[in-house]
């Protein structure tokens, strides 16, 4: 195990934070004047979501666990079981813990290095997703 702290991001957060920000179209080119107080209204409100999916579609492994979602903590030795699994064909590793409530670990964030990697990298050897980690590699 190393002291490196890997960080990944959604890979599609741009292209959200686009969807999200064309939804406003309409209200743009409305029949209506687009006056300053609607101009700055809508610009407030795109803004919010972009920078909250930019901000919160984050994961962080280190030798100590993993930091889903900026608030969601994770500790190596809180995983009793964890396996390979896909949901709408996006691969996940689905993990149960002594406590709380299951995670769905997404392996398809992009980083430096894939997610599997960097859980190779840091997990210990006799954890489950250690384990999960080095299956299909």
């Amino acid at each position: 195990m190393n002291g490196i702290q890997y960080k990944f991001h959604f890979p599609w957060r741009i292209h959200a934070a686009i969807a999200i920000s064309l939804l406003w179209l309409p209200v743009i080119f409305s029949d209506k004047a687009l006056t300053i107080e609607i101009f700055l209204f809508v610009s407030v409100v795109i803004a919010m979501p972009i920078l909250t999916i930019w901000q919160v579609s984050v994961m962080s492994i280190n030798s100590k666990g993993i930091k889903l979602y900026r608030v969601n903590k994770l500790v190596w030795s809180d995983i009793t079981e964890a396996k390979l699994t896909s949901f709408v064909g996006l691969p996940y590793i689905l993990i149960k813990r002594k406590k709380g409530m299951k995670w769905w670990l997404p392996l398809y964030f992009k980083g430096n290095l894939t997610v599997k990697d960097a859980l190779i990298n840091n997990a210990p050897k006799e954890n489950p997703i250690y384990e999960a980690a080095t299956k299909n590699t």
